[in-house]
Parts: C-alpha cells; sequence; structure tokens
C-alpha cells in the first residue's frame, strides 16, 4: 500500500508561525508556557520583579491585578510585602496557572483563566492598580487594543506597564503606548 497524501506539503516560515501564535495566543502559552525557562526563571526576572514590587511598595494601594501573571512570579513578590494587598493573576494559559498555583501556594493570591477577546471578569474600577509585565509587546495589535481598553476599565487608579518602548527582537511588537493612553485622554 502507498502512502498518500491529502495536501502539497509546504514549507512554513518562522514569520508565519509567529503571525499564528499572536493570532491564538492560547495555543502559544499553552505549548510554550511547559517550557523551562518559565518555570525557572534566570536571576534577571528575579531582579524585575523586585523593581515592580519596589515600585508599587512606594504606591498607596489595597488591591493589585497582574494581567498575563504567568508564572507567579510578580505575585509572589508583592505577597511578601507587609502591607497586605488584595491580589490576583490572570492569564490565557492553563499550564501557566497551574504553575502559578504551585508557585503561590502559600500566598492568598486569587487566580483566573481569561479567554483572549473576553471582557476581563472583573467589575469596573475593581482594582487599585493594573500591572503587565511584557504582555501587551506580545499581543498581536488588534487584542492589545481590546486588552488595553479593558485594563482600563478594570483599575482605579495606576497602570504599571512594564513593556518595551523599543522591542529587542522582531517579534514583537512594537505599540505606541502613549499615543493609545492620550487617545484615551488618560495621563
Amino acid at each position: 500500500v502507498k502512502p498518500f497524501m491529502l495536501f502539497k506539503p509546504q514549507i512554513v516560515s518562522q514569520e508565519d508561525i509567529r503571525s499564528l501564535y499572536y493570532r491564538y495566543p492560547s495555543i502559544y502559552w499553552e505549548n510554550h508556557g511547559k517550557q523551562s525557562y518559565y518555570l525557572e526563571p534566570p536571576e534577571s526576572i528575579h531582579g524585575k520583579s523586585q523593581e515592580i514590587t519596589h515600585t508599587i511598595q512606594a504606591l498607596d494601594v489595597n488591591s493589585v491585578l497582574e494581567v498575563g501573571c504567568g508564572n507567579g512570579l510578580n505575585l509572589k513578590y508583592l505577597s511578601q510585602l507587609p502591607q497586605k494587598l488584595r491580589l490576583s493573576g490572570i492569564d490565557i494559559s492553563q499550564s501557566m496557572l497551574k504553575h502559578a498555583q504551585k508557585v503561590l501556594k502559600r500566598h492568598n493570591v486569587a487566580l483566573k483563566n481569561y479567554q483572549e477577546g473576553n471582557k476581563l471578569p472583573f467589575e469596573d474600577n475593581s482594582f487599585d492598580l493594573v500591572l503587565t509585565d511584557n504582555l501587551l509587546n506580545i499581543c498581536y495589535p488588534s487584542i492589545m487594543t481590546s486588552l488595553l481598553a479593558e485594563i482600563i476599565r478594570v483599575t482605579q487608579c495606576y497602570i504599571l506597564h512594564c513593556e518595551y518602548l523599543q522591542p529587542p527582537r522582531n517579534y514583537f511588537f512594537k505599540h505606541d503606548f502613549m499615543d493609545l493612553y492620550q487617545e484615551r485622554q488618560i495621563k
């Protein structure tokens, strides 16, 4: 018996793969989120989480939501602050949330799954501060715009973006955050 093909195989470029992942990020994070880099971040990631924690500690906030919480490292650092914050994290990847649950098992942090394209599952003005850490740079522009609108909706005081203004690699999107906020008359 000879094997047969139903379609002619095509060479898929890295750009095609990148485009697919940006259009359907949950596919990317369900597969890539299991990599050891995300499970055991390098020291530079810990340093960044510490900077985020110090920045938030200096603000007068009682509640923080991290959109794209990944492995939960930022939330772990925030949960160790002397001031007790109401902490929540949301992510599109079930595998990353499962790891975050392990990282945060001794900490009082609410974690939720988020389906891209939907509203964030929180009431308007639910959090004093909403945090993103290298999330918006990897979002396809149409997804990023709707997600940013949702972030604005659920925060009442601050939005802290830890995003690249000049992305270091070609697979990051460059978004003009200042223009996006000025369009919405946000300072």
